[in-house]
C-alpha cells in the first residue's frame, strides 16, 4: 500500500519497521533518521518519487506550539505550577509519605506516573 502511494508523509517509526521502510521508500541511511528516532516535528514527506526531509520543530514557549502539541503530559506540566504538579504526581504515585512542597521524586519517577488517571 505504501509503495503505490503517491503522497505520503511518515513521522517518527519505530525501529524494528527502519529496514522495510528504507527499502520501499528508497531513503538513504541520512533521510532515514527523520523518521526513526526522530524528534516531534521531523519526518519525511514522498511526492510521487520525490523525497523531503522536513524538520518543523517549534520554539515551545511559541503560541502555535501550544496550539499544536499533542502531548497530554507535557501539557499538564505546563500548565500546574510546581506545587500543585508535586502534590498531583505525589498523589499518582500513592507515594506514602504525606506531601511535602519541598519533596522530590526520585529522577524519572515523574515519567513512569500515568497521570491520565488524575
Amino acid at each position: 500500500m505504501i509503495a503505490n502511494s503517491e503522497f505520503i508523509i511518515m513521522l517518527k517509526q519505530g525501529e524494528t519497521d527502519q529496514e522495510v521502510i528504507q527499502r520501499v521508500l528508497g531513503l538513504n541511511d541520512n533521510t532515514l533518521t527523520y523518521v526513526t528516532g526522530a524528534d516531534p516535528g521531523c519526518g519525511v514527506m514522498k511526492f510521487g518519487n520525490k523525497i523531503i526531509p522536513f524538520d518543523n520543530r517549534l520554539p515551545k514557549d511559541s503560541l502555535l506550539y501550544d496550539i499544536v502539541n499533542t502531548d497530554f503530559h507535557e501539557k499538564i506540566r505546563r500548565k500546574l505550577s510546581g506545587k500543585e504538579r508535586k502534590q498531583l504526581l505525589c498523589e499518582a504515585a500513592d507515594h506514602p509519605v504525606p506531601y511535602d512542597p519541598d519533596y522530590s521524586l526520585p529522577t524519572g519517577e515523574e515519567d513512569r506516573i500515568d497521570i491520565t488517571t488524575i
